[in-house]
């Protein structure tokens, strides 16, 4: 199934929650509990069964997003990239390397950058380079930074996702609070009872 940018951002609107998958018994909780569910963000698989995966998710109207790196077998090189995104076919590509943002964003891939907060060095970047930014979202790790994520929010250009070190709702309910366009997460209980669920309680 073919998504569109705006289509995925309405989803991101209506459910505030992508679902990280790191292992492929997920993938039925996933689709368990898709009404709650903005994307998916792939982090298993191999060369061999990472297409599959994704036909899977998207038959069932879920966006997939993968993340490149975490692909066994696959070289994140111009090859892979164009692999990925001329066979594969995921909604996005999820990664940290600049070389892959640039490939895939030249073949009209939507493309996220992660980018893990280690020192306020990382953080200043961030700030100084959003005037000039070429992907489509950020995926800011981890969630628990929050005053350094309401910074980041306030003045990109593009959606900021979060995730990382969700072992409590208090720090979902924080960092939704600053307005994240969505959580990114492993956590089955956020899947289960949904953003707007933990909000309400």
């Amino acid at each position: 199934m073919k998504f569109k940018k705006n289509d995925f951002y309405q989803r991101l609107e209506q459910h505030k929650l992508i679902a990280v998958v790191n292992d492929p018994s997920q993938i039925e909780k996933v689709i368990k509990y898709k009404e709650h569910i903005s994307a998916v963000t792939l982090m298993t698989g191999n060369i061999l069964t990472v297409k599959r995966y994704i036909d899977i998710l998207q038959k069932e109207e879920i966006p997939v997003i993968l993340h490149i790196e975490k692909i066994e077998g696959l070289k994140a090189d111009h090859y892979g990239v164009d692999f990925i995104i001329e066979y594969v076919k995921p909604f996005g590509i999820l990664t940290t390397k600049k070389s892959v943002m640039k490939q895939a964003k030249s073949k009209g891939a939507f493309v996220i950058q992660m980018v893990f907060l280690f020192d306020t060095g990382i953080y200043h970047n961030i700030l100084d380079s959003l005037d000039d930014i070429k992907v489509d979202m950020l995926e800011i790790m981890p969630c628990r930074a929050t005053d350094l994520l309401e910074e980041i929010v306030r003045l990109s250009p593009v959606p900021v996702v979060t995730g990382g070190l969700l072992t409590d709702i208090r720090y979902a309910k924080e960092a939704l609070s600053i307005g994240v366009a969505s959580l990114a997460t492993t956590n089955v209980e956020i899947w289960k009872r949904g953003v707007y669920g933990l909000l309400n309680e």
